[in-house]
């Protein structure tokens, strides 16, 4: 929903926008799901969970937009 909002990660010193990064985390999300391994060393993360949540929250931003959800709100 914030595009341009810049993220601070403490392992990258410089700001990055999320319209980057968040592409990015799904993508490595999705070749360690297929490879079956993990940056940490550590199992037991579920990759393809993680692009399924980044796939839903993508389609319900498109839906609330499409929409125009802040239009029709009930406050």
């Amino acid at each position: 929903m914030f595009p341009n909002a810049e993220l601070a990660l403490l392992f990258i010193p410089v700001p990055i926008k999320a319209k980057y990064f968040v592409p990015g985390l799904v993508l490595v999300d999705l070749y360690l799901g297929i490879s079956g391994q993990s940056i940490f060393g550590g199992g037991g993360i579920a990759h393809f969970a993680h692009v399924g949540g980044a796939l839903f929250g993508f389609l319900i931003m498109w839906y609330w937009k499409k929409n125009q959800f802040n239009d029709n709100r009930w406050n």
